[in-house]
């Protein structure tokens, strides 16, 4: 962070760290941690935490889409990426030149990687995406075994991998949950080839589902910091970003009239209000956060009104020693005075949960990184 920065994001490495250690020692044996790093890992910076895991051990990762894992690769990371979206046919040269592994859920896609690979040298390696959900992402599990055959029979393709996703670990549908193990463990046992890497759990599944630690646990959610799952048992995984801000002015105001976009009325008891530099430049979400707080001196102090664009209008008149340039934080703090991710998105009044809140934030937000 260089001079005076006015809005930033601490991602505590330390924490990261914690919440990596608490994950392996709940890991069943056989099985390892596959980061997830999709949108920015979650807000928080992929290139940072990816070096940073893989210097603990970590020798797979998984992003979204190739753009994120050509990000990696330009960045110096050498350990094997997974694709977890579909890809177009015509990234395929990047595909294979920089050693990626891809996902395949349908005919329609191992058609048209077959039509390309075709025309380029390169062995392919993929991991089959099974819906057991039926969410229309992946392949129905009674057309599985077709979809293996099909990709066996193309020389330039190595089906790797075969996976899932448990949509039904997030909510409290145990019926559909069990529903949705039963059906991909069908699927294993029915296999036509045995395939050596095989992955079911996300965070959620990883803590409900512990007879699915396969050969990889997909984690995103709890290696950030965040339960994944509500009333989850808290097992001391801590938030690893902060969002914070410094006051830039101050104004007495002797409970009038505050008039921006929307005006205020403010009571007679407010008598100082500051200016902090954050609005929906730096995320939509913004658009919609009032009647909130932010934390001044460790004190939660009320928010004015909706957010501008480039600025957010706060009560300190319960903090006489606010001073420009001190210290404000939007999200994180300890003890009393803390903002949580949940609670940043409550206030936002929208569905959203926290790593929407994360993963929205934008880049033109820095992030500086404690180790």
């Amino acid at each position: 962070m260089r001079g005076f920065q006015p809005l930033w994001a601490e991602i505590n490495m330390k924490k990261l760290e914690k919440n990596f250690n608490i994950l392996k020692e709940l890991l069943h044996a056989g099985c390892q941690i596959m980061p997830v790093l999709k949108s920015d890992a979650y807000g928080n910076g992929a290139v940072p935490i990816a070096k940073f895991l893989a210097q603990k051990g970590i020798k797979k990762f998984a992003v979204n889409d190739v753009e994120e894992a050509l990000e990696l690769r330009n960045a110096g990371i050498t350990e094997d990426i997974l694709v977890l979206g579909s890809i177009f046919p015509d990234y395929l040269e990047a595909v294979l030149k920089n050693h990626l592994t891809v996902m395949i859920g349908s005919f329609s896609q191992a058609k048209s990687l077959k039509s390309m690979l075709a025309k380029v040298k390169g062995k392919l390696k993929v991991h089959v995406r099974v819906d057991v959900a039926n969410s229309g992402l992946g392949i129905p599990p009674h057309k599985v075994n077709s979809l293996i055959v099909f990709l066996k029979n193309i020389d330039q393709i190595e089906v790797e991998g075969i996976f899932t996703h448990l949509y039904a670990a997030y909510s409290p549908e145990e019926e559909q949950l069990n529903k949705e193990v039963e059906e991909f463990k069908n699927v294993l046992k029915q296999l036509v080839y045995p395939i050596p890497i095989v992955h079911a759990v996300s965070s959620a599944a990883f803590f409900k589902c512990p007879e699915m630690h396969y050969r990889y646990a997909r984690i995103g959610t709890s290696l950030y910091g965040y339960l994944a799952y509500e009333n989850q048992q808290e097992l001391g995984f801590q938030p690893i970003m902060e969002l914070k801000s410094r006051i830039v002015d101050i104004v007495e105001c002797n409970g009038s009239r505050i008039n921006k976009y929307d005006s205020i009325n403010v009571g007679e008891e407010t008598t100082r209000v500051a200016v902090v530099p954050i609005g929906y430049k730096h995320s939509l979400i913004f658009t919609n956060l009032k009647k909130g707080y932010f934390l001044v001196g460790n004190q939660l102090v009320p928010i004015l009104g909706t957010p501008c664009m480039n600025h957010t209008i706060i009560d300190i008149s319960q903090v006489p020693s606010a001073q420009i340039g001190e210290e404000v934080t939007i999200m994180g703090g300890n003890g009393k005075g803390q903002i949580k991710a949940e609670t940043l998105a409550a206030q936002l009044n929208l569905s959203v949960v926290h790593h929407v809140v994360l993963s929205m934030l934008n880049n033109n937000v820095p992030r500086k990184y404690i180790y």
